[in-house]
């Protein structure tokens, strides 16, 4: 979507969209006459193929191209770059002048994993005290609640003391990264009974979705977790 002032509701947003990125390539977005008028402000809803998209997520845009139509006086041919307004770079001297536009799209197309699932396989690792290592193959219960990218709940618990669950609430997203073959996605959370704070990270690649609570002193990990509906 774009949103542009355009000042009379004559005017408005026409024509195909160009979006630059950082390696060269540029994504031409197809005007499909999806349009609205608000506020003194033309606003266009263009589409993105999956492979565009993907492109959006690995390369940072560096400038869109776009055409406002005024009526009698003709088109108007405008760009948008990738740059921080001037007093707002100023505020923040120590960091680049442009938007990570890669962040921003990886959150808006960041997959929902929201269901309830099992887990047959668990490993605990202690930093502090080796000794407390293991892998136990047994059956876990796995809750994944994400109101939205910033808060959601997870819920882990083992049938064997099925009244003593554990409760993660999740704080905030951290990011999206690819390493290895798999595809992770980190958020900040902590553990509702002691408070500690924790990293939750969701990995998956060809052969399923794992869970990984960590933090300085542990971490454990349940793999291979199934959704019950498929069950």
């Amino acid at each position: 979507m774009i949103s542009t002032y355009v000042g009379e509701n004559s005017n408005k947003l026409k024509g195909d969209l160009i979006i630059f990125l950082e390696n060269g390539v540029q994504i031409r977005c197809i005007d499909r006459n999806i349009k609205d008028f608000v506020d003194y402000r033309s606003t266009a809803i263009y589409k993105l193929s999956e492979n565009e998209i993907k492109y959006l997520r690995n390369h940072l845009i560096t400038k869109i191209r776009f055409t406002v139509n005024y009526g009698s006086r003709g088109n108007y041919l405008s760009t948008a770059i990738n740059k921080i307004p001037t007093i707002l770079a100023y505020n923040n001297k120590d960091s680049p002048d442009y938007y990570f536009t890669t962040s921003d799209v990886k959150k808006l197309f960041l997959k929902d994993y929201s269901g309830e699932y099992t887990s047959n396989k668990t490993v605990f690792k202690n930093e502090v005290n080796p000794k407390q290592n293991f892998i136990e193959e047994t059956r876990f219960n796995i809750a994944l609640v994400f109101k939205n990218i910033n808060d959601g709940m997870i819920i882990i618990q083992d049938p064997r003391i099925p009244d003593r669950p554990l409760f993660y609430r999740i704080t905030g997203f951290v990011e999206e990264k690819e390493i290895d073959g798999y595809n992770m996605i980190i958020y900040n959370c902590v553990n509702d009974v002691t408070y500690i704070k924790n990293e939750a990270i969701l990995f998956s690649n060809e052969n399923g979705l794992s869970l990984m609570i960590n933090n300085k002193k542990y971490m454990q990990a349940w793999y291979n977790l199934k959704l019950k509906s498929n069950e």
